[in-house]
């Protein structure tokens, strides 16, 4: 086991795509099933070995936490995936600062709101978000925010879009997944197929580090995930494996997820 492991990271996400007007979000069709996705969030990115990148960003600080460089992207039709190079070894639920992801997520900057750069933004995923910017404690887990004319919303579990990151260890290099279809009811919109996205690192009040606006357009259209009746076989445990659990309590956010 890693000695620097510090707890789970149960994350966010990211989103992108190109400057532009309106567009609508295609409509579900069926349902997709989950075995059937690009991507398994295991911490292996072997699958993304072959994927262009989405955003490049040069090595330009030296005393932040982290120094984004590279940013990848793929999508299925339920989830939206990312590859991220953060250049140093973190434990990216108990950074420093918090690693924000801003997403206009119909590429329309006349909704939403301006959030350091990005007209548009509809929604914020945030790693390691830190509850005093003034007070010297590390932030913990991740969360998700909406955003509209009103400004940015209040802080939502990362379970709220089903965000995942992977590994839960002390690493560099990051995969993480979140849903497409949003949260309605929680004022998270769902992604259209063209987004936009910036990514920006801050400690304290100060940004340490940003990203270019990227452009991402979907290759699929969406779908919710269907888990079948298949899904108690796949996940059973296998003769001989051990399976671990972890629970991240730390935010004080866990018991009141339902």
């Amino acid at each position: 086991m890693p000695s620097r492991a510090e707890g789970v990271l149960l994350l966010t996400a990211l989103a992108f795509a190109s400057c532009g007007g309106d567009q609508a979000t295609p409509q579900a069709s069926g349902s997709f099933n989950p075995s059937d996705a690009p991507v398994r969030l295991d911490g292996d990115l072997a699958e993304w070995a072959e994927v262009p990148r989405l955003i490049e960003d040069p090595s330009d600080t030296e005393t932040a936490e982290i120094d984004i460089r590279w940013v990848s992207a793929m999508d299925d039709p339920a989830w939206l995936y990312f590859a991220v190079d953060l250049d140093r070894e973190v434990n990216a639920q108990r950074m420093r600062g918090t690693l924000r992801f801003l997403i206009d997520a119909d590429a329309d900057s006349g909704t939403g709101t301006e959030v350091s750069g990005l007209p548009g933004t509809d929604l914020v995923v945030e790693i390691s978000p830190v509850a005093d910017p003034d007070g010297d404690a590390r932030g913990v887990g991740a969360g998700v925010r909406g955003a509209d004319a009103r400004g940015l919303a209040e802080l939502l579990s990362p379970y709220t879009l089903d965000v995942v990151l992977a590994p839960t260890w002390s690493a560099t290099l990051f995969e993480l997944r979140l849903r497409r279809d949003g949260s309605a009811d929680d004022g998270l919109p769902a992604l259209g197929q063209r987004i936009r996205i910036r990514a920006v690192y801050v400690e304290g009040r100060t940004v340490m580090d940003e990203t270019v606006v990227a452009e991402y357009a979907f290759q699929t259209s969406p779908a919710p995930p269907a888990f079948g009746d298949g899904a108690r076989e796949r996940l059973a445990r296998r003769e001989g494996a051990t399976r671990v659990a972890q629970l991240n309590v730390s935010s004080g956010r866990f018991n009141r997820h339902t």
